[in-house]
């Protein structure tokens, strides 16, 4: 629930995430056309809280 507030992903975006969508070092998440509703790519700014959290959930 705390990433889907941080990033304003739809859940279906945040469910299906990859980890190899994430771009750490570059505070970003790269989420494939195929995987979104209007089939463009879109990419999600990550705030540093999102970092924390994706790095607590890779562990």
């Amino acid at each position: 629930m705390r990433l889907m507030a941080l990033t304003f992903a739809r859940t279906s975006e945040l469910i299906g995430a990859k980890w190899a969508e994430f771009d750490v070092e570059a505070a970003r998440w790269d989420i494939p056309a195929s995987r979104m509703k209007i089939r463009t790519p879109h990419i999600v700014p990550l705030a540093q809280q999102v970092i924390e959290v994706l790095e607590v959930l890779r562990r």
